[in-house]
Parts: C-alpha cells; sequence; structure tokens
C-alpha cells in the first residue's frame, strides 16, 4: 500500500461536529443527540470522550484559546512581550484571528456565544492565557477581585482600549459574516484585514469631522435626557433578564420567568399565550421605549457626527435606568436572526438612514453604524458597572471611547491627547 488513509478520532470528530452546528448564529440550544447524528454514532457514545455537555463545550472553548495563545505567542516572538503597545505588533494579531475566523465562521459564532454566555468573559480570557504564560494587558498590575467577577487593573487606557478592540473585532467580522461573507473569502481576506487595521488605527471620520472633548460636552448639555419621561422597567422583562443572564435565552421559558417572579405560571398564561409571544410583546415594548427615548435625546442636533455621540450618551442614559434590556440585547445580537426589525428601522431612522460622506472610505452605512454604536453602548455601560464608575468616570468613559471610533486607538498623539478626557 503505498498509503494510509488517516482516520480522525472519534473525540476530534465529535468537537468538530459541536462546531459545525455554529456556523450562523445560534438561538436555540444544542442537543447531544444533535452532535451525535451528525458524527455517526450514538448520543451515548458521546459519554465515552466527554462527562456531559458542559464538558465538550469546555473543551471546545479551551481549544480556541490555545488557537488565540499560541497566534500571540507568533507575535510576541517577533516583537517582544510588550508588543500589544506596538502599532506592528498589534496588528499582525489582529491579521492573524481574522485569518483564523475567515476560515472557521463556526469560531466566530461559538466566541460570540461565550461571550454573552459568561458574565465574566475578562477574567475567563485573562486566566486562561496566564494559564498559558500569556497576558494580554502587558505592562500593567492586573488583579482578579476577590469574588472573582471581575479584574482590576491599574492602567484603565490599557484595559479599556482592549476591550474596545476585542468586541468592535467580532462585532464586524460578525457582521461581515451575515451580510458580505465574501469579504472573508480567501480572494478578500487580506484586504478586509487591512481595513479593519486602519478603521482601528486612523477611526473612521475625516479629521475635519473630529469632535473635541469640549465639544462633546456641548452635546451632553443639549440632549435632552429626560429619565422621568421613561416608564419603570416591566417586572416580567426584569425576571426575563435574569434568567437570560442565568441560563441564556434558550433556556427562558414561561415557567422560568414565573419561577423568578415567584409565581404560578398559570398566572403568565393570563396575559401570554405562550413564551414567544411574551418575549415578543416585552422586547418590542423596551426597544420602543429606547428608540423614543434616543429619539428625543438627539432631537436638536442636526450634525451627523454629533448624533453619533448622541445616540451613545441617549443609551447609556436609556441603560443607567433599565439595566435589565442589556442580557436580552446581547442574546439578541447573538442570535442574528432574533434582532427585531423595529428596533433597526427606528434606530435607523433617528441616525439618517444613508451612507454619508464622511465614513465612504470604509463603506459604512447608518445600519451598520447603529448597530455598532449599540454594542459600544452596550460595552460602556457594562465595564463601567462593573468597575463599579461614578457618573462623571461614566462620562469619561463615553468620550474615550467615541475618541477610537473618530480617530482611532492613536487618539493619544499630540493632536488628541488622553489628558484631554
Amino acid at each position: 500500500m503505498l498509503y494510509q488513509t488517516y482516520e480522525k478520532p472519534t473525540k476530534v470528530k465529535i468537537i468538530e461536529a459541536a462546531f459545525s452546528f455554529y456556523t450562523e448564529p445560534r438561538y436555540t440550544d444544542l442537543s447531544l443527540s444533535a452532535i451525535a447524528a451528525k458524527v455517526g454514532i450514538s448520543k451515548t457514545a458521546i459519554f465515552r470522550h466527554f462527562k456531559n455537555k458542559e464538558d465538550l463545550f469546555s473543551t471546545m472553548e479551551q481549544f480556541l484559546f490555545d488557537r488565540t495563545a499560541d497566534n500571540l505567542r507568533a507575535v510576541q516572538a517577533q516583537f517582544g512581550a510588550d508588543c500589544l503597545h506596538k502599532t506592528e505588533g498589534w496588528r499582525m494579531l489582529l491579521e492573524k484571528t481574522i485569518f483564523m475566523l475567515a476560515s472557521h465562521a463556526e469560531y466566530i459564532w461559538f466566541i460570540k456565544s461565550i461571550f454573552v454566555s459568561h458574565q465574566n468573559t475578562d477574567v475567563m480570557l485573562f486566566r486562561e492565557l496566564r494559564k498559558r504564560g500569556l497576558d494580554l494587558y502587558s505592562g500593567a498590575d492586573v488583579q482578579i477581585s476577590e469574588d472573582g467577577n471581575r479584574l482590576r487593573v491599574d492602567d484603565p487606557v490599557i484595559f479599556f482600549s482592549t476591550k474596545y478592540v476585542i468586541n468592535t473585532l467580532f462585532f464586524i467580522i460578525g457582521e461581515a459574516a451575515l451580510h458580505h461573507p465574501e469579504k472573508l473569502d480567501k480572494d478578500h481576506v487580506k484586504e478586509f484585514a487591512a481595513t479593519v487595521a486602519r478603521m482601528f488605527e486612523d477611526g473612521i471620520y475625516e479629521k475635519e469631522d473630529w469632535l473635541s472633548v469640549e465639544q462633546m460636552a456641548q452635546i451632553d448639555s443639549k440632549c435632552c435626557l429626560d429619565v422621568n419621561s421613561l416608564p419603570p422597567e416591566d417586572p416580567v422583562f426584569v425576571a426575563i433578564s435574569k434568567v437570560v443572564r442565568k441560563k441564556g435565552i434558550p433556556h427562558v421559558t414561561v415557567e422560568s420567568v414565573a419561577a423568578e417572579l415567584g409565581l404560578a405560571k398559570s398566572s403568565l398564561y393570563t396575559y401570554f399565550s405562550s413564551k414567544s409571544e411574551m418575549m415578543s410583546n416585552l422586547i418590542e415594548k423596551e426597544i420602543s421605549a429606547l428608540v423614543g427615548y434616543v429619539g428625543n435625546a438627539v432631537k436638536n442636533i442636526t450634525s451627523p457626527v454629533e448624533i453619533d455621540y448622541g445616540v451613545i450618551r441617549a443609551e447609556m442614559s436609556f441603560f443607567k435606568e433599565h439595566p435589565s434590556f442589556i442580557p436580552v440585547a446581547c442574546w439578541l445580537h447573538i442570535s442574528g436572526s432574533l434582532m427585531p426589525d423595529g428596533m433597526m428601522k427606528g434606530m435607523n431612522e433617528v441616525m439618517k438612514n444613508e451612507t454619508v460622506p464622511y465614513i465612504r472610505r470604509f463603506s459604512i452605512n447608518r445600519f451598520f453604524l447603529s448597530n455598532w454604536l449599540g454594542v459600544l453602548s452596550s460595552l460602556i455601560f457594562l465595564h463601567t458597572m462593573d468597575q463599579e464608575f461614578t457618573d462623571d468616570q461614566m462620562l469619561q468613559t463615553i468620550k474615550q471611547c467615541f475618541m477610537y471610533i473618530q480617530r482611532g486607538l492613536g487618539f493619544n498623539r499630540a493632536d488628541a491627547s488622553l489628558s484631554e478626557v
């Protein structure tokens, strides 16, 4: 025999089969039976290799952390331990990450599901890389809080800029995979990676459109942030949010929500005929409140760039009053198909849905931008709550984030120093 056919171990086949269910945004829970059927084995056979579904998913997570660590090691070998403080270093890591994800769409949606399934992904990522002898925050003193749920980093700029890059990168790649998969094919991915790198380095706006910190402060005063106009959070929606935060949307049932409220499920059936009706009605209600609040907040602003900043500012104000919206919104984003058209339509109307000249160089339209700003608003809110920031520190973080959007990660150069913020 001139050659011998290589047969993959069953364990590897199971892992690959599980990943294959994440080639697109996934909302429903994944069953071991479906994985077994794909491999061509019985469900029982899976337990010869994994204790349970959680063990399988943990192995998938470890596989991706290994790949991430390999990429970071390769960059450090070329540019040193502080490679992420150098343009060439983080650009190389960015490109390696994009190339990896472009050839494996299933990694994109599985990683995004990790983001919304774990309350403390910062801690998780830090620990997993540290276990592999790597540090994502090189040069900063990093501590894990006593409860193990949050990081304390002595350099807030390094901390937040890292979170900004990670969240923006996965948002952009996810949007490309959903709406422009051709950008991730082998003939275009190099150009796509270079474009994303330029967005991070230079920001998306032309210099003449940049807002100064003083101008942002003026917009703060222009925004009509009348929190008293907001209705109180619906107690059923709050209960849904708690279930989502604990277990994820696939595990939201009328029974689980009723239990969270301390009611019999028959009580909820008085108002809703099914889980689907309960979810859609309450989500539409929250989205309507958000869109109305943001629209009213920026009604006195006409400049597109000022509106962009005003939208983030208003969404942050809304989230402070309706924090239960965040876990549900995160799951809606990862599920893709569940993102209500009403929210996108409403926000696009607020932001004047059109491709405007100052962002045409990146082919960014208002649909993409309104989604991106929503992701960043959620990121800022969760970050500032996690770090127990004051209102002033929250405002500072909003401005820091908008500096990254408009001027890029190099905004602490002489033309726009952090001292401005």
